[in-house]
């Protein structure tokens, strides 16, 4: 695999925690909305739950979609190719 390889999974990776981060945020203004009995906030920070949530699985398609080409090599029986190690394995 590639630079250009793990520069799309640290891309997604990002935007995933991102998207993590914003549900949390989110979530935590739903309890307070609750806390005070403001419907109308409610409301909208349920909307707004269900459009992180599809902008997570949009991430999590297009990183299974990034991993399909080395997972069916593998179940072929081929090897993956030599690669030097990633700077995270330095970490």
């Amino acid at each position: 695999m590639d630079d250009t390889w793990h520069a799309a999974r640290d891309a997604l990776q990002q935007h995933f925690r991102a998207l993590v981060t914003e549900f949390r945020q989110n979530h935590a203004a739903w309890q307070e909305a609750v806390r005070v009995h403001d419907r109308l906030s409610q409301a909208a920070l349920i909307v707004r739950e269900a459009a992180i949530l599809t902008a997570s699985k949009a991430v999590i398609a297009a990183y299974q979609a990034l991993l399909a080409p080395p997972v069916e090599r593998l179940a072929r029986g081929e090897q993956p190719p030599e690669q030097e190690p990633h700077a995270e394995a330095d970490e």
